[in-house]
């Protein structure tokens, strides 16, 4: 009985180490969306796209322009944000490392969907 209950802790130590290696090698882009009157913009539809394989992932921000797009693969990334009645704002060449938090505050300008505006990441590589 006593190996018994020794084995099932071991397994769920392990378990456990297992799924926290997983999560530390995971990065994540967060910030805020807000229009160049410093007002939080709602409803901003965000995508990140790694840039080497293509692969992407997409939100849409809360009532107060805040947006988290989590689990993302380490690696370069291109973000995007779109709204109806704003211009299209490209950030690209966002390095994320392996656990790292990158912040990404984005100011959306009044304009048609079909301008975009290219921002290149400014943060120290």
């Amino acid at each position: 009985m006593r190996k018994c209950r020794l084995g099932i802790l071991v397994t769920v130590f392990n378990l456990l180490a297992a799924a926290a290696g997983a999560q530390q090698g995971s990065s994540t882009i967060q910030g805020r969306v807000i229009d160049e009157t410093g007002a939080s913009l709602p409803g901003v539809t965000l995508v990140a796209t790694n840039e080497s394989t293509g692969i992407f992932r997409q939100t849409v921000t809360s009532s107060d322009g805040a947006y988290l797009l989590s689990n993302l693969v380490p690696g370069r990334y291109r973000l995007s944000g779109e709204l109806t009645g704003f211009k299209r704002l490209v950030r690209e060449d966002i390095g994320l490392d392996a656990g790292a938090t990158q912040v990404q505050d984005l100011t959306l300008q009044l304009g048609a969907l079909d301008e975009t505006i290219l921002c290149p990441d400014t943060r120290p590589q």
